[in-house]
């Protein structure tokens, strides 16, 4: 079991020196454990962006866009076509399946763009009513008027993706011929979604992706537009650009003088998170991924062995296949082609009691550990 920050682990000749006294300061921080009992599931392939930096989801992009979107980690060709989820019986058996299994608690929505989905209402209102927590990922680019209706349904959060805070930074992550007028119209519907949000009392939290040092000063603006609109910003290093990125965001982070002061791990899942206290006040998290595996599915993965897994097992994912209609689960982006199940094939295979095992081992390791370091 590996618990090491991502600073522990990158070479110090990638970071400054002041990133260097910050990393030696993440190792004394209190540490949160908690327990995985997520599950995310994909409610459609459609989005109105191209994000460079896209993994979506692990799944092939729906060919009437594939002209324009990709995934950083799948081939045009490969994989399956995620179709769009409707609330009928078949949706809410394999929900109710996972959820005794595993005992999920929280559904975290994703897509493409789940305000795309136009039942998502529907969704969110049958998810709550199987007694469970309901959370998104939007880039608001439908802007604010929807935000009525999902809370009335019963959403709990959602967490925006931060893409620029000018027109000029946005238009950076998507492709060229989307231009400065369309990144203009998407950052106001974005600022509008994001304020309908924090009017009818939803969690709402941020998130930024940070690829390199070139976008330095598009992170810099983006942590200043999230204090502005009081929330919490999440920032991600891209899974596709390895150590140049986590360097990127250590360097940053150090410059703006960020001190460590929480570290949560998420026992059972490759997630954590590192939480940082900024020189007014607020708070900053940078999402880190632990190396977890799971050996009925890691132990023998080219990409695995290769050392260019960038995700481990962050959890399951339920999909519904558009060619034959099925629901899979997932748990690897990067292995589609393998391990994305059909529901009935995956719970007769043994990849649930280990990822149950894993879950449970785990968190009885940190927990132990943790008492023992305040004991000390």
């Amino acid at each position: 079991m590996d618990t090491r920050s991502y600073g522990e682990i990158i070479p110090n000749v990638c970071l400054s020196e002041a990133a260097k006294k910050m990393v030696e300061m993440e190792k004394n921080i209190p540490v949160q454990i908690e327990l995985d009992l997520n599950l995310r599931i994909k409610v459609v392939d459609e989005c109105g962006h191209a994000c460079k930096f896209c993994h979506n989801e692990g799944t092939r992009v729906n060919p009437k866009q594939i002209e324009y979107r990709s995934s950083v980690f799948l081939p045009k060709s490969g994989g399956f076509e995620a179709d769009r989820i409707v609330v009928d019986e078949n949706f809410i058996k394999e929900v109710v399946r996972i959820k005794e299994y595993f005992g999920v608690e929280d559904i975290h929505l994703t897509g493409g763009e789940p305000t795309q989905n136009t039942y998502l209402v529907e969704i969110i209102r049958t998810l709550k009513k199987l007694g469970l927590k309901v959370k998104m990922t939007s880039n608001g680019e439908t802007g604010g008027e929807i935000y009525k209706q999902l809370v009335e349904s019963g959403l709990d959060g959602v967490n925006f993706s931060l893409l620029g805070s000018t027109p000029e930074e946005y238009a950076e992550t998507q492709p060229e011929q989307f231009g400065l007028n369309w990144a203009r119209f998407k950052l106001k519907k974005s600022k509008e979604a994001i304020e309908s949000a924090k009017k009818f009392g939803l969690v709402v939290k941020t998130n930024c992706l940070m690829s390199s040092v070139l976008d330095e000063q598009r992170i810099t603006s983006l942590i200043n537009r999230s204090e502005k609109e009081g929330t919490l910003l999440r920032i991600l290093n891209n899974l596709g650009r390895g150590k140049e990125s986590i360097a990127a965001i250590y360097n940053l982070l150090a410059k703006l003088e960020a001190i460590p002061v929480r570290k949560k791990i998420v026992a059972g899942a490759s997630t954590s998170s590192i939480y940082y206290r900024m020189p007014n006040g607020s708070i900053i998290e940078f999402k880190q991924i632990r190396p977890v595996r799971l050996s009925r599915v890691c132990d023998s993965c080219f990409i695995d062995k290769k050392g260019e897994c960038e995700e481990g097992f962050y959890g399951i994912r339920l999909y519904k296949d558009r060619a034959t209609g099925k629901y899979k689960i997932g748990v690897c982006i990067q292995r589609m082609d393998d391990f994305t199940l059909n529901t009935d094939d995956f719970f007769s295979s043994d990849i649930p009691k280990e990822i149950l095992r894993l879950r449970d081992e785990e968190y009885k390791a940190l927990t132990n550990n943790t008492a023992s370091a305040k004991a000390l």
